[in-house]
């Protein structure tokens, strides 16, 4: 009886619906690439409440400039490591940099492992392809949402992270009715109808101040709500329908309501017939 042997050469395949985007495979198997371990001790990885995943410094994911066959034509076998392999990208983890010229390359390489050993570090098995123009702009994105980050972590007087009970709990959590929101492993807090929630922040005295607050984006429910200081009503919101995407947005508080108070009452009320949005982080700032 004849035997069928898998093929078991390096290749990539496009997904389905973007061809943009490239997974890349050993015969069957789905290869990983190796991001590292940065800041993944134990405690983070499992505990003792859920991964802080979007509060953590996530590295930039390699791309692939130009054609992937000449990536794949110049992956190779490490030795003495069954089914590990190194990768020529753009932009990994230690900062190097990759741009496909046929099969010409420098340096800066990833290691690859098979999907099912990617376990206990961070991993990426997809990979977008951009053209050289398009990887520059991706740079110049990524830093200056970097530097965004800093700026909003210079500015903070006082924060919560929403539903993690240490931070709720040093901001006299209050609520009527509110639900835990899940998005992603982070944990958050929402308010359907005739309910709501509040958090009390410390102000900085004499300073001009904004709140800060994280939302996830609409995902199709009616989520119009107000948000008030001290009783105050400083904004009305309705998120654009954003599902899959975390949204920032400032509100300028009025000097009035943080005048010769060391702290004030942030609280989230729905409007009628509605919901407030899934908040996950709040932050209050000096204004810019």
């Amino acid at each position: 009886m004849a035997v069928a042997w898998l093929p078991m050469t390096l290749r990539t395949e496009a997904m389905p619906d973007n061809p943009k985007v490239v997974a890349v495979l050993y015969g069957p198997i789905l290869l990983a690439g190796d991001l590292g371990k940065d800041g993944l001790t134990p405690a983070v990885r499992y505990g003792p409440s859920s991964p802080p995943v979007r509060r953590m410094t996530m590295p930039m994911v390699p791309g692939i400039i130009g054609d992937p066959r000449a990536v794949v034509s110049a992956i190779k076998p490490v030795a003495a490591s069954p089914l590990t392999f190194r990768m020529p990208v753009a932009g990994n983890h230690s900062g190097s940099d990759f741009r496909g010229k046929g099969t010409e390359i420098t340096p800066g390489v990833i290691t690859l492992v098979p999907f099912y050993r990617a376990s206990d570090f961070r991993y990426t098995a997809y990979w977008n392809v951009y053209t050289a123009a398009e990887w520059d702009a991706h740079v110049k994105a990524r830093a200056a949402d970097e530097a965004r980050q800093r700026g909003v972590a210079a500015r903070t007087v006082d924060g919560v992270d929403l539903g993690v009970s240490e931070s709720e709990k040093a901001h006299d959590y209050q609520n009527q009715g509110a639900t835990v929101a899940d998005f992603d492993g982070r944990l958050g807090r929402e308010a359907g109808r005739a309910a709501w929630f509040s958090y009390a922040l410390k102000v900085r005295p004499g300073a001009s101040q904004t709140l800060a607050v994280t939302y996830r984006g609409g995902e199709g429910r009616r989520r119009v709500f107000d948000i008030l200081v001290d009783g105050e009503r400083i904004a009305t919101e309705t998120l654009p329908y954003h599902p899959t995407e975390l949204l920032d947005r400032e509100y300028a508080i009025p000097e009035a309501l943080t005048r010769g108070k060391t702290r004030i009452v942030v609280k989230f009320q729905p409007q009628d017939q509605a919901a407030t949005a899934q908040v996950f982080e709040i932050r209050l700032l000096t204004r810019q």
